[in-house]
């Protein structure tokens, strides 16, 4: 059994996920093979140096499947998908002792190194499914008390006053968007919006209208986890942006280089 592991960092890593592509400046990769097992690294500080998987490669490797991907940088790729329904984030100190030599994370497990790591993620994975259904029963929780009845200029059905305004503003000013759009993120978060533009990677955008209740709150605090850990752009709102949300959005947009016009 091999395990090969990608690395990443912060700016790297959702094109990553976005593609469903790792790729190394070195050569290593092109000894990948369909059915493989993969994992990827993020070696950023910010990251807390996480383990994401299990993925399956679903392509050899090989030079430049994508050329553009990484702006070249990274030639020797793989196509990859995950081969569960929930992907998995580990942090190195967890498994350091069987993936790290001299200092540095090894891009090729073999042997007893690779069936130990897989196990440890096959035990990690029973955990995360656990916290999942959780998360799903507080969200479907929320759909139910709050079904998508107003409707948009643009066709949106959504489930707040609130919310029906900012989806009016994006409409106004020109700005391609979906509501409840599953986004190709591993934990299948729902956004509230997903702003796209030609230039920059999604925006997502979480208007945050029931502080008051605890159970909304995990599920806030639990995106939120997921969305740093990601490396994904956010805007979030609060009831109080709404009075002023003209001039929130403008500010808040100009963080990621999004053009209104």
């Amino acid at each position: 059994m091999r395990i090969y592991i990608f690395e990443c960092n912060d700016e790297t890593q959702g094109e990553c996920f976005e593609r469903n592509l790792f790729g190394s400046n070195s050569k290593w990769p092109t000894q990948v093979k369909q059915g493989d097992i993969c994992l990827l690294y993020n070696y950023s500080r910010g990251s807390e140096h996480m383990i994401y998987g299990v993925y399956k490669a679903i392509s050899n490797g090989i030079h430049k499947i994508v050329p553009e991907a990484w702006r070249g940088r990274y030639p020797f790729q793989v196509r990859v998908a995950l081969a569960s329904k929930e992907m998995v984030a580990v942090k190195r100190r967890s498994i350091e002792k069987f993936i790290v030599a001299n200092g540095r994370v090894k891009n090729v497990l073999t042997d007893s190194y690779a069936q130990d790591v897989f196990q440890f993620y096959a035990s990690s994975y029973s955990a995360t499914q656990e916290k999942a259904k959780e998360i799903k029963l507080v969200y479907e929780d929320y759909r139910d008390k709050f079904p998508a009845e107003y409707r948009c200029t643009d066709g949106h059905r959504v489930r707040s006053k609130s919310e029906q305004l900012i989806d009016e503003w994006l409409f106004k000013h020109h700005i391609s968007h979906g509501y409840e759009e599953l986004p190709n993120l591993p934990e299948r978060l729902i956004p509230d919006f997903t702003l796209h533009f030609p230039d920059i990677q999604p925006v997502f955008i979480e208007f945050w209208g029931l502080l008051n209740n605890p159970n909304y709150n995990y599920q806030r605090f639990r995106k939120c986890e997921a969305y740093v850990r990601h490396g994904c752009r956010l805007i979030e709102l609060y009831e109080d942006n709404i009075k002023n949300l003209d001039f929130v959005m403008r500010e808040k947009l100009k963080v990621f280089g999004g053009n209104l016009y």
